[in-house]
């Protein structure tokens, strides 16, 4: 069933946008409102991106921010050597999920210094933890992502899998990988199969290795 429509109102304040006046259609046939943001500067917005909370201030505004949030990233991170990081790959995951779930990325975040000085490291290097929404309703904006633990996320899932390889159980096929320094396929190769294409169906799983529910329907 379709969500009704709530219009915008002269007034109303979205972040530190308050909108004046409708501004007609963009290119796309999208309603855009002109407002104002707190520093006094005018902009126009679609009326989409303010009622998703995905822009809440003037482009001069946010650009002035993630200039200072760079600055302070530079002093957490002197080196620069950040692609083989946790936090990362946590960063690529999240907006890859933005993108094939079709949710809201805070626009900031697009960016991955301002990303980890919002969100900042995570918290314990011994444990897996990943970024999760708060609200699975709501997108990837500020104050609904969070750092969790892995097993938190994954008790949520009817499809996670212990995989056993040689007598070793392991949480998922990437901490397999990551204990074995193998590639993540060749887990799955060894615990379930190696793919046939011509028979569409997976062949015999190595010998000592399989998978397992973590969390199992209880009848």
């Amino acid at each position: 069933m379709a969500h009704p429509r709530v219009p915008i109102k002269r007034g109303q304040v979205f972040g530190s946008l308050t909108a004046l006046s409708a501004a007609g259609l963009d290119a796309r046939q999208q309603s855009l409102w002109r407002c104002r943001c707190g520093c006094g500067n005018t902009t126009t917005v679609r009326a989409s991106e303010l009622k998703r909370g995905t822009v809440k201030r003037c482009s001069a505004c946010g650009a002035a921010s993630g200039g200072a949030k760079r600055r302070k990233y530079k002093d957490l991170v002197p080196d620069g050597a950040v692609k083989n990081t946790a936090e990362y790959q946590a960063w690529t995951s999240v907006r890859w999920q933005a993108k094939t779930e079709q949710v809201p990325l805070e626009p900031d975040w697009d960016d991955f210094e301002v990303f980890f000085v919002e969100l900042g490291p995570r918290p314990d290097e011994d444990k897996d933890w990943v970024l999760g929404r708060i609200n699975s309703e709501l997108g990837f904006v500020r104050g609904n992502v969070q750092w969790q633990p892995l097993i938190r996320r994954l008790q949520h899932k009817s499809t996670s899998l212990w995989w056993h390889v040689d007598g070793e159980r392991f949480p998922s096929a990437n901490a397999a990988a990551e204990a074995l320094d193998v590639s993540r396929a060749t887990i799955r190769n060894w615990c379930q199969g190696l793919w046939d294409r011509k028979a569409r169906k997976r062949g015999k799983r190595k010998a000592g290795c399989w998978t397992e529910p973590q969390f199992p329907e209880r009848g």
